[in-house]
């Protein structure tokens, strides 16, 4: 196991549940990144930081996280909660501080061709790039029905901690709030078949 480090006591179940996630992708993508997490609670505005100058560590203030049980939405397109959080500033540190190859592939094939996921997005290439990475880790299907070109590159690049089946997405899935699920349903077309328990597209 690669080695973590946590400046907090205790720290929220949610980071523990992201580092599970961030040492399986280690493990399968053959890295050896020691990565620590260090609890910033004097960023006032931030939820979270990457700092190039240095690209093993990774800043979280949870006070400006949504609390899960109010964002109900881990592995959808938009997720501000610890978890969220903390895998959006993980995907910073990969395409950052040790992939720039890749970060600079998606700017070739993406800069025209923006893909959106959330408001976030908009902010500029280097976020959005973020976002669409953090679905890729988290729940990949997801990202396949709603951004393909995207899940391909990813998919070239790095496998995915999380499997790419209906089974895990429908679990995430059926964890969503209403408020979410009318969201993708909405926006992206994206709705549960009742009936053959897969989530689907509609063109």
């Amino acid at each position: 196991m690669n080695n973590y480090e946590i400046d907090v006591g205790r720290p929220p179940q949610e980071v523990m549940i992201a580092l599970s996630l961030i040492e399986d992708f280690q493990k399968k993508n053959k890295t050896k990144y020691n990565i620590k997490i260090d609890f910033d609670y004097g960023m006032e505005y931030s939820a979270g930081e990457f700092d190039e100058e240095k690209p093993n560590v990774i800043y979280l203030n949870p006070d400006n996280c949504l609390p899960t049980e109010e964002s109900l939405a881990l592995g959808s397109v938009e997720d501000g909660s610890i978890f969220g959080t903390m895998m959006h500033e993980f995907a910073h540190l990969i395409l950052l501080g040790h992939r720039v190859d890749v970060r600079t592939a998606y700017l070739k094939n993406f800069n025209l061709q923006r893909q959106w996921i959330n408001d976030y997005c908009e902010t500029d290439i280097e976020e959005e790039m973020a976002e669409v990475f953090r679905l890729y880790l988290v729940n990949p299907l997801l990202l396949k029905l709603i951004l393909p070109d995207a899940f391909k590159f990813f998919k070239k690049q790095f496998k995915s901690p999380s499997p790419c089946s209906q089974k895990h997405t429908v679990a995430m899935y059926n964890d969503f709030s209403w408020t979410v699920k009318e969201h993708l349903r909405d926006t992206f077309g994206i709705d549960h078949d009742v009936y053959e328990d897969k989530i689907i597209k509609h063109i």
